[in-house]
């Protein structure tokens, strides 16, 4: 359970609201430390091969499935290689959580690069 905003997020809710969008093939979704919201959700997605997505088509998607609090504030894609797993074939969260950490801390988000001056 994550705690965003003084709300409780359920990961494997929006994991399942993403996985069942015919474009992705998997998606993990952490939390990460924020000073403003507690923390924030994030996901990582990987992606169907041959599918168009971005991060604001996703995005756009979960909010009318989702709560606006449980909508990922950062989505990034990843290969399936990428993805790091446990001996007992379970995602290792807190590895993946700094994956996407790095990832978000080398990429404006998507709004980011609308709104800079040109």
């Amino acid at each position: 359970m994550l705690k965003t905003r003084g709300s409780n997020v359920s990961r494997v809710e929006v994991e399942a609201a993403l996985r069942a969008l015919p474009e992705v093939d998997q998606s993990i979704v952490v939390g990460l430390p924020d000073r403003d919201d507690g923390q924030i959700v994030v996901a990582a997605v990987v992606p169907r091969p041959g599918s168009a997505l971005t991060e604001e088509s996703l995005k756009e998607v979960l909010r009318h499935s989702l709560s606006s609090f449980k909508v990922p504030r950062r989505i990034i894609f990843i290969s399936p290689d990428e993805v790091e797993w446990t001996p007992s074939n379970k995602v290792k969260l807190s590895e993946m959580a700094k994956l996407i950490a790095r990832r978000i801390a080398h990429e404006p988000a998507a709004d980011d690069a609308t709104s800079q001056p040109g």
